[in-house]
């Protein structure tokens, strides 16, 4: 035979083996792999591999060794960004994407960037190990019991449709937050600062002395906020120096953070703009108008930055008086996040309004977001509208929209919705019921995930089908629906809260496991909570009622009493996973009794 030939053929045989082989990682309970990170002093790579023998060890008992140098005599896990041991062109990858390929005897995880690779380890366990982060707390981390991890012949690549993931009170700068290594395992993060931050620009009590003309006036009379906590003022955009002041701000806030990639030029939270600065119209949402005088100050104050440090981006929100688009383009680097809650999607009219917004921004902008409220947390029973938030995600990345943040503030009985809405910013096009049977399955086990299903499936079409019906709903703002009033109660049954009930206790009497009937039972706690509160309402709303139906009648004779609802708060504030909303029950603002 030519050796040629023989050669080519003996090559071809060594590849197709080597891609072929099948790499056991565990083998009956029993590490036969080691995990590989190169660099000693990457601390982000160093946790994220120790992690990955975590959760291993936590699956079958075989705990990976963590080393810094390949054994060529073992299966190895390589965490690595940007590994030069694959053929791969890394830029073609989003800073948060990665790709996990086998190689040899070699699973390798590797990212553009180490938050890429982060998340190649976190698909890594989900896809392989079948860990779920369902929700915060140990309770809810579904960890699957194995002896055995055999990995063959796979090449995944991914990036995320969506560049900034980031919910609301999720907070990824502290790690002693509840909520913390949840969002992080869900792959949530933001990457534009963008949030109310004028305040924080221009220091009132400086100002004041030194440049009051930046100080708006109102009705003729200088506004002097209160202190340096006082949202409630816009600066005037047009006073003379105010930009150069700004970007000469901004330019030290660099050099003193070298490692800040954006700046929030987001507008106070408060109503208070110099009357100069108004265009003299309303908006599309039915208030005075500031946008030209706002976003000729932004632009302004980002060319001046962008000639000394160029590549900076800077966020902003889009919200009340500058909800409008101005009359001109935006620098490119600056990314406005139009505010709106788009549960009102339901309303034809309303998603109408705000798709030719998002347009008129999209001509203007080269990058733009979406600021969202889907508060759980903000009212008394979960609010499910699962459909519909998958449905304008994909209309989002069809328009352009990169970068996605909401008021999230959830209520936990709310069960997969903050994991559902997670793995939809990563990939809106997944199948939405195949994530929730994921979901349902892993909760509770598949006996019981037909009643949490259906739980959630009534809650759905509570939120988009009876409520749309009811004068809460017309009551709605400009920008969100209302937090200030329970009235939403009236238009749901009794009869439905009683099969929720049903369902729910269904759920728990048919899960297959001891931390399955646990996590039931977390999510009954939240609902005889909710369930109070449903009473204590509509009983409040009946006290005004001459003559009461039936139901009305059966609601009222459950009396149900405001000191009964704070004792039941007490309790729950020292929950591990519920306490952390509690909060929202105190607020004046939020749920009103």
């Amino acid at each position: 035979m030519n050796k040629f030939i023989l050669t080519f053929i003996t090559l071809n045989i060594f590849l197709i083996n080597s891609y072929s082989q099948e790499i056991s990682i565990v083998l009956n309970g029993k590490p036969n792999a080691n995990v590989v990170v190169f660099d000693k002093s990457n601390k982000q790579l160093i946790e994220i591999a120790n992690s990955l023998s975590h959760y291993i060890y936590k699956s079958t008992n075989a705990r990976l060794k963590v080393n810094n140098s390949i054994d060529p005599k073992s299966n190895n896990i390589i965490i690595a960004t940007q590994y030069k041991g694959v053929n791969k062109n890394y830029e073609k990858l989003d800073e948060d994407g990665f790709i996990i390929q086998t190689a040899n005897n070699s699973v390798i995880i590797s990212g553009k960037t180490d938050w890429g690779t982060e998340y190649g380890v976190y698909e890594f366990l989900e896809r392989f190990i079948g860990i779920r982060w369902l929700m915060p707390t140990e309770l809810w981390t579904e960890i699957p019991t194995k002896s055995t991890i055999r990995i063959s012949n796979i090449e995944i690549t991914e990036n995320p449709k969506f560049l900034s993931r980031s919910f609301f009170p999720i907070n990824m700068e502290n790690k002693d937050d509840l909520l913390y290594a949840w969002g992080r395992n869900n792959r949530l993060r933001n990457r534009v600062e963008f949030h109310h931050n004028l305040r924080n620009l221009f220091n009132s009590e400086t100002i004041n002395k030194t440049h009051p003309q930046f100080l708006p006036l109102i009705d003729g009379k200088r506004y002097v906020p209160t202190n340096r906590r006082d949202w409630n003022w816009q600066p005037n955009f047009q006073a003379r120096g105010i930009d150069s002041y700004s970007a000469n701000k901004i330019i030290q806030y660099f050099k003193q953070n070298p490692e800040a990639t954006s700046f929030s030029l987001g507008v106070n939270d408060g109503h208070n703009f110099d009357s100069r600065n108004s265009s003299g119209k309303r908006n599309y949402i039915g208030v005075e108008d500031y946008s030209d005088a706002y976003y000729s100050w932004v632009n302004k104050t980002v060319s001046m930055v962008n000639r000394s440090l160029p590549g900076k981006k800077f966020g902003l929100l889009a919200y009340n008086r500058v909800a409008e688009p101005p009359n001109f383009k935006l620098e490119d680097n600056v990314i406005p996040f139009i505010t709106y809650d788009r549960h009102m999607w339901l309303e034809p009219a309303l998603k109408e309004k705000d798709i030719e917004n998002s347009k008129r921004w999209q001509r203007l902008t080269k990058e733009y977001g979406w600021y969202d409220y889907v508060y759980g947390g903000a009212y008394i029973v979960p609010r499910i509208y699962f459909s519909l938030y998958q449905e304008y995600l994909k209309t989002a990345y069809d328009m352009n929209v990169r970068y996605y943040v909401a008021e999230f503030y959830p209520d936990w009985l709310e069960g997969p919705k903050g994991w559902v809405m997670a793995k939809l910013l990563w990939d809106p096009d997944q199948s939405l019921t195949n994530l929730l049977d994921d979901w349902y399955a892993n909760a509770v086990g598949e006996k019981s995930a037909p009643y949490l299903k259906q739980f959630y499936n009534l809650w759905e079409t509570i939120w988009t089908e009876d409520v749309p019906k009811s004068a809460w709903w017309k009551r709605k703002g400009s920008t969100y629906l209302p937090f200030n009033s329970q009235a939403y109660v009236e238009s749901i049954s009794y009869e439905k809260i009683l099969k929720a009930d049903e369902l729910l206790r269904m759920a728990h009497k048919n899960a297959d496991s001891k931390i399955r009937r646990a996590r039931a039972e977390d999510l009954i706690a939240m609902w005889e909570f909710s369930k109070m509160n449903y009473l204590y309402f509509r009983q409040k709303n009946n006290k005004a009622l001459k003559f009461l139906n039936k139901e009305d009648r059966l609601i009222s004779s459950q009396k149900v009493t405001k000191k009964e609802i704070d004792k039941k708060i007490e309790q729950l504030e020292k929950h591990p996973l519920h306490g952390a909303i509690m909060y929202m029950y105190k607020k004046p603002n939020r749920i009103q009794y």
